[in-house]
């Protein structure tokens, strides 16, 4: 059987789309029913799966239920890779959604410098705070995805030092539109990070990036992800979000991070297919404290009830992240 491919020429749909000079901002509902039904053969009712965006769409028909997705690039990795690379996972086993082909056996439709797919919806329903159990399958379920992006072609398992994380990412706080006092606070994080341990290696793959309850499917005991970033970083980073973005926007209306229990839970579910060296535990509050520190910036920057004086009171707080995990791998 032939794989499907991206397919990179305009169809006269998008040129339709396009020339209404809505290029890359919003595409209402009708528009992606349209595509759905030229390129797809698709027809059903379509609907935003968050109101008043055009990154997902619900799209219902008589017999099934699928999700149109318009992907974006990711950190050098362009939309039509991010659509290859979950459709790869798929294929080798990872528990992810069924990419579906257009008519004509294409991946995906280009927009621009957007790509249009169609997934067929997982069975189960939503992770969220009632079923945290789970916490360890989840764990499994990243792992596999973890082992099996290294063999995504062009993308092998690296190691690179902890600065090439953490001083990118630290800079990008600075380079924000946070005010003068929190830049003040985040450069003496900084200095205090041990510098002995940023020329440390660890293992960089292709993450999830954004690890929620919500974009974790329940099917009985099974656990699958869904709304896959591609990003490529240390393989620790999707471990340190969990305790902070599990339960952020919580389904089921319980919003707060995981207790160390819960995240040692995750942990162990991931370690027993994919154990950490020891150069990774030894660094891992490093990158997690890095990761605090710029969610907490996006916070101040999004006016998320966070003044510049919390800020402050939080982040003098974020060092104690360096010895957080010891918590929860020597529990």
């Amino acid at each position: 059987m032939t794989t499907p491919q991206l397919n990179r020429s305009k169809n006269r749909a998008i040129v339709q789309i396009e020339s209404k000079g809505w290029g890359l901002v919003l595409f209402s509902t009708n528009d992606i029913a349209r595509l759905l039904q030229d390129r797809w053969g698709i027809r059903g009712k379509v609907d935003s799966v968050v109101p008043g965006t055009s990154k997902v769409f619900r799209v219902e028909t008589s017999k099934q239920l699928y999700y149109a997705r318009l992907s974006s690039s990711r950190r050098g990795f362009s939309a039509d890779q991010v659509v290859e690379f979950i459709n790869f996972l798929g294929n080798w086993g990872a528990a992810v959604p069924v990419i579906i082909p257009t008519q004509d056996g294409q991946l995906a439709e280009p927009i621009g410098n957007r790509c249009l797919s169609v997934e067929r919806a997982l069975p189960g329903t939503m992770c969220d705070s009632t079923c945290l159990s789970i916490l360890p399958e989840a764990g499994k379920q990243l792992a596999r995805l973890h082992d099996i992006s290294v063999h995504f072609p062009g993308r092998l398992r690296e190691k690179r030092p902890v600065r090439d994380f953490v001083g990118p990412r630290l800079r990008s706080v600075l380079w924000s539109r946070i005010p003068n006092e929190a830049k003040e606070a985040i450069t003496s994080l900084t200095d205090s990070l041990p510098s002995g341990l940023l020329d440390v290696p660890v293992a960089w793959v292709l993450t999830h990036y954004d690890l929620r309850s919500a974009n974790a499917i329940r099917d009985g005991e099974n656990v699958a992800y869904t709304d896959i970033g591609a990003v490529f970083q240390p393989r620790l980073c999707d471990l340190v979000m969990v305790q902070d973005r599990w339960l952020l926007h919580d389904p089921a209306g319980d919003a707060r991070p995981l207790t160390i229990e819960e995240t040692r839970q995750f942990w162990e579910g991931y370690i027993a297919l994919n154990t950490l060296s020891e150069e990774e535990k030894i660094v891992v509050g490093i990158i997690w404290a890095s990761y605090s520190a710029d969610r907490l910036s996006h916070w101040l920057c999004t006016g998320q009830k966070l003044n510049v004086w919390e800020f402050r009171e939080r982040l003098a707080t974020v060092p104690e992240l360096l010895r957080f995990p010891e918590e929860i791998l020597n529990a």
